[in-house]
């Protein structure tokens, strides 16, 4: 763990190529190990190892150091980056602009994670609307009617974890609209 002064021991620092990373995690045996990581996933060593390649934990199909969304898109309410996807989940990074909210909504196909990361705002899931700020999760079941709303003068900044077997547009089934995209 820390020396008296604080400090990670030396051994616990590693260079990779974007950047040096101390481990947070002392290993099994209580010597601390050290490892790569980077928004994405790590990569674990250990001296035990050594002569061996490393395991990969993490995404798959992530390329060691990247640390750039898959894709990013403009909305009317803010923005939104994919940082993972997968056959069974996708993981985005999404921005609401103060004053601005999603629409009221449903999925068919999956369920979402929301966790809060900065500024705060209003989450309304069935009807019933809870105030959220940073540090706050919310959990929303498949076919849960559900919207964000920022009612800061920050940016509102979650991270959405989606699971489920389609992440298509085309399992939004949008109930209210300030944009103009409900169907007629």
């Amino acid at each position: 763990m820390l020396s008296a002064a604080g400090q990670i021991p030396s051994a616990a620092w590693i260079s990779t190529a974007r950047w040096v990373t101390p481990t947070p995690f002392p290993h099994l045996v209580g010597q601390w190990q050290p490892y790569a990581a980077n928004d994405f996933g790590c990569w674990a060593t250990s001296p035990k190892d050594a002569g061996r390649r490393p395991q990969r934990l993490g995404a798959p199909g992530v390329a060691s150091g990247q640390n750039l969304p898959v894709s990013s898109d403009r909305r009317p309410w803010g923005t939104f980056e994919v940082l993972s996807e997968d056959l069974t989940h996708k993981v985005k990074r999404l921005t609401v602009d103060p004053g601005q909210r999603l629409s009221y909504q449903r999925h068919a196909h999956r369920s979402e994670h929301w966790f809060v990361v900065a500024g705060s705002g209003t989450v309304t899931l069935d009807g019933a609307a809870t105030a959220v700020r940073a540090g706050v999760s919310i959990d929303v079941p498949r076919g849960m009617a559900h919207r964000v709303e920022n009612t800061g003068s920050d940016p509102l900044v979650f991270i959405e974890v989606q699971h489920g077997t389609s992440f298509a547009e085309d399992d939004i089934e949008r109930l209210e609209d300030d944009y103009g995209r409900t169907p007629v």
